[in-house]
């Protein structure tokens, strides 16, 4: 059974507001009307309900008619199948699908500038996921297979891109289909070839096709089932298996070996860049980007995090790719290099109620009713935990103990580079009733491609007696606004503005006051 999405319930309550607005009004008045006439002779009284009452059937006819031939005609014609999507209509949903990719996707590495590949140039494109990638999640998030999809070959030929066809053709011989992953089935089985299965003949072609190898790597979620935690995971292959030690969102066995070999064959000469495209929505662990957090170097030039890129969204990423368009994506996770390290993950549990039986409830299986999740991180979500943490190990309070961020978060929270930089100047705040303006200017201080930056304003306000006798938590950061300027050419420059209510700066006392709370203090 799907979940539901309480944003789409509220966007459909939002669109047939007015109808509702208009029936409430004449269900008050004829309510009024019953209530009023209640002193009146029995006869009277009775023909007048009885005409209120038709109104209000006859109103909320009327509303339910203008509901479902206006602002939801176009959802019930889909779902009834009677509906059709134009080519109009799904060239304008493709183009916008395509945008939003290319404007989230995130660059997390770039030494040396070996992105982007230049149009017209050959890609040898590595890893099974190459030719199967994951281009949405599972349940509410999969896509709808009366559609097709663009693959990751395809897009990189429609921004002029050759690719290796004889390494894909490999991987598709060797697995055509993705392993199915859903809310009834989960396998998570990771399919990469073993690297022996990889020919000298296929090395040496590759070598004379291009001097660029692309790896992807993939992992799969959504809702409806929790990944393997490679304790007692769903699936044997993949747990107890060659491919790794059951890390679902670390690299496999056959992954590292796979990097491994690249790394030898760019020692030798094969080849000269090495780049990583991550094609997953949950935050896999980035050791394998740091050779002094991971103890071995894979020769990783570039990395790329696409996420699920939707039914036509890998355009956006062969955009990126080819340099038609300057990434200008931030991460909305931080990024570690081992997922334990966050207490949020290490303190995560499920438990069984001990009643379960009682009431007949299910404690396994694909319909589970008798578990419970165990949340501990409080306030502390993402950055607010690796930030907070890092000022108290900085300022010597709180439990820090000997935390180090720099060898914790691989890619913080907002993080993401471009292939041209950028300058912050004029920072300036101006205070009304009840907010505050921001304004910079953000100048493209690059001279060769033209690009958009995503500024982020965050604020920390201060910690007061009344707070800690109180024992009120505050993180020592926190996102209050952001914007993303247009298109910059080299040397041009755009003044951003952002506006922050006040009531961002407020902070819950769940102890005491029961409600939200101000400190005197400085807010910066």
């Amino acid at each position: 059974m799907l979940s539901i999405n309480l944003d789409d319930v509220m966007q459909v309550l939002t669109n047939v507001r007015s109808y509702l607005i208009a029936f409430g009004v004449v269900l008050a008045l004829a309510i009024i009307v019953m209530v009023a006439v209640r002193k009146l002779p029995k006869a009277k009284k009775k023909m007048i309900r009885a005409q209120s009452g038709l109104a209000i059937l006859l109103a909320l006819t009327i509303v339910i008619n203008l509901i479902c031939t206006g602002p939801m005609s176009t959802m019930l014609d889909l779902v009834s199948g009677s509906g059709t999507i134009n080519e109009e209509t799904s060239a304008k949903a493709t183009e916008l699908v395509n945008e939003i990719t290319a404007e989230g996707v995130v660059l997390a590495k770039d030494e040396d500038n070996v992105l982007p590949v230049a149009s017209g140039s050959k890609l040898n494109v590595f890893g099974w996921s190459s030719t199967n990638p994951c281009y949405g999640g599972t349940g509410s998030g999969a896509l709808n297979d009366a559609y097709p999809v663009t693959d990751l070959l395809t897009g990189l030929h429609d921004a002029g891109i050759e690719t290796n066809e004889e390494l894909s053709k490999f991987y598709t011989d060797y697995k055509a289909d993705r392993p199915s992953v859903g809310m009834v089935e989960q396998d998570w089985t990771l399919p990469e070839p073993n690297v022996n299965l990889y020919t000298d003949e296929m090395m040496e072609n590759a070598k004379a096709f291009s001097d660029t190898a692309m790896v992807v790597i993939t992992r799969v979620g959504g809702e409806g089932a929790d990944l393997p935690s490679g304790e007692n995971g769903t699936n044997d292959s993949w747990i107890k298996g060659q491919e790794g030690d059951g890390n679902y969102l670390a690299l496999s066995a056959e992954e590292k070996e796979l990097l491994q070999n690249l790394k030898t064959l760019k020692d030798n000469g094969t080849f000269k860049k090495i780049i990583v495209l991550i094609n997953s929505s949950n935050a896999i662990e980035m050791d394998f980007l740091n050779p002094e957090i991971c103890g071995e170097d894979y020769g990783i030039d570039s990395a790329m995090w696409i996420g699920d890129v939707g039914q036509t969204g890998i355009n956006g990423v062969a955009q990126l790719l080819a340099g038609e368009v300057t990434p200008s994506g931030s991460l909305v996770d931080s990024y570690l290099y081992d997922n334990m390290a966050n207490p949020a993950m290490y303190n995560f549990y499920t438990q069984a109620y001990p009643n379960a039986a009682d009431y007949n409830l299910l404690t396994d299986g694909p319909d589970v009713q008798g578990m419970y999740s165990v949340y501990q991180e409080g306030i502390y979500l993402d950055y607010r935990y690796y930030e907070t943490r890092y000022e108290d190990a900085v300022m010597g309070t709180g439990n820090a103990g000997d935390y180090n961020w720099s060898t914790t978060v691989a890619f913080p929270f907002g993080y993401g580079d471009s292939y041209t930089t950028f300058e912050y100047s004029d920072f300036n705040v101006t205070e009304s009733a009840d907010a505050f303006n921001v304004t910079l200017k953000v100048t493209n201080t690059g001279s060769t491609y033209s690009g958009k930056e995503t500024v982020q304003l965050y604020f920390q306000s201060p910690y007061t007696d009344y707070d800690k006798a109180n024992g009120i938590e505050k993180a020592s950061a926190e996102l209050c606004g952001f914007a993303k300027t247009d298109i910059l050419a080299p040397g041009a420059s755009e003044t951003v503005n952002i506006t922050v209510d006040k009531s961002e700066l407020r902070t819950y006392d769940a102890n005491n006051a029961k409600t939200y709370i101000v400190d005197a203090g400085d807010y910066y």
